[in-house]
Formats: C-alpha cells, structure tokens, sequence
C-alpha cells in the first residue's frame, strides 16, 4: 500500500488507527490518552503497560531508504521520561518498527530499511556507519521493560 497522500494530522490519525490495529492482533490491549502528551497510545499485555510514540517513516527515493523524524511537530524533542517505544509505521511494507527509546536517545531521525534482505542491510548500515540495525525491531511485537 502507498501512503496516503493526506496532510499531516490526518496522516498521523490514520497511522495511529493502524498501529492500534497492530497492537491488538498482537494480543495487546490498547488504550488512547484523553489528553495531549508525548504518547499516542498505552499498550498492555499480560499486566505489562508501555507507553508509544507514534510514527510514520517516508521514502527517499534518492537513497533508496525510509526515514522517519523522531521529533515533535515542532521540532523539540520529546521527554523520554514519558515514553517507553517508538512505533514507525510504514505504508509501503505495512510494518512496524518497535523501537525502544534508548536507542533514539540522542537522534533527531532513524534510517530503516524494511525492503532489504537482512544481508544487504547489514552491508549497508557497515558501509555507511550507522551503529543500529533497526530491523531487529521490524515488526516485533515482544516488547520488554527498558
């Protein structure tokens, strides 16, 4: 599926319905904060709750990679106080990427590669000196305490 050619707040609504969906065919309970905060969404599984911030990753077709801004609309980080996941959507490859916040603590974005084979992108993070490999997060679901 292509992502929706939708502004900013509707594409992020419609994200946030299709992570929620994600979660519960993942044997997870989901529940939606009344209020504006850092996260879009609490999750719980066997009386563990996590706290997630949202995401949706775009393509650069020059690169021939996703990214994904992990910074608010305002560009201000977020207080990873409050939060224990980033979820990033993807649309192109209807996949999550589950990434526990110690991993994004001192970035502004991520790169993801969903459409490479597992070899290629570890050639590629090498080659490019990355120090993460966020397909070990790709669609996975057994989130742990941080």
């Amino acid at each position: 599926m292509n992502k929706p050619n939708l502004n900013n707040m509707a594409l992020g609504a419609l994200t946030e319905k299709i992570v929620i969906s994600k979660f519960l065919h993942n044997g997870f309970d989901t529940f939606e904060p009344i209020i504006t905060s850092d996260i879009d969404l609490v999750v719980n599984k066997k009386n563990k709750f996590f706290r997630i911030q949202i995401k949706t990753s775009y393509y650069v077709e020059k690169t021939n990679l996703f990214r994904a801004t992990i910074l608010k609309s305002n560009h201000n980080k977020y207080n990873l106080d409050n939060i224990d996941y980033f979820c990033i959507y993807n649309y192109e490859h209807n996949c999550c990427y589950n990434i526990p916040k110690g991993y994004l603590k001192d970035i502004s974005g991520v790169t993801l590669y969903p459409h490479r084979t597992r070899e290629l992108n570890r050639e590629v993070i090498f080659k490019s000196g990355l120090s993460t490999d966020y397909n070990k997060f790709l669609d996975n679901f057994d989130l742990v305490d941080n």
